[in-house]
């Protein structure tokens, strides 16, 4: 299975966002301002204002986790990164995929490290129908992670 990801210039029309509104969790969030920074800011669909990001604390392997509502072939992950400063944080990061939310299968990947107002896009070769999806930083030893929106696009 290759693990690969690639920039890109424009949304595919023949996508959904599987994500948009649905539960999203995480290992930790960002403590230091009372405010917080929520994992269900990453899939409000506010791609306009991408200021309201999800942020972890900070962990050896932080993530955040979506659950889609219903079983999909996922095509691709689209993510935005901070469009401010700190966007190295973005590195390493697995998708991880499940039917189960126990067992996870890696389906992509995006080594990094990100730049600002970056968009990526991690391709998903697993063509089997999942419903969780989970983005986990795996290198480091003190990392933060802040995605400020995630695509699930599945085909329609």
């Amino acid at each position: 299975m290759p693990i690969y990801a690639r920039f890109i210039d424009e949304k595919d029309t023949q996508q959904k966002n599987a994500a948009l509104g649905q539960p999203a969790h995480s290992s930790s969030t960002y403590s230091l301002d009372k405010g917080g920074y929520v994992a269900s800011w990453a899939v409000d669909g506010k791609i306009a204002n991408l200021e309201l990001c999800f942020i972890s604390d900070f962990e050896l392997s932080p993530w955040i986790q979506i659950n889609l509502g219903g079983h999909y072939i996922i095509s691709f992950i689209r993510l935005y990164n901070r469009q401010d400063v700190l966007e190295e944080r973005l590195h390493d990061l697995s998708l991880l995929v499940s039917q189960d939310g126990y067992s996870f299968t890696v389906c992509g990947f995006f080594k990094g490290p990100g730049i600002t107002k970056q968009v990526v896009e991690i391709l998903c070769e697993d063509n089997v129908l999942r419903n969780i999806v989970r983005l986990q930083i795996t290198d480091g030893l003190n990392n933060i992670l802040c995605l400020c929106e995630i695509e699930v696009n599945i085909s329609l």
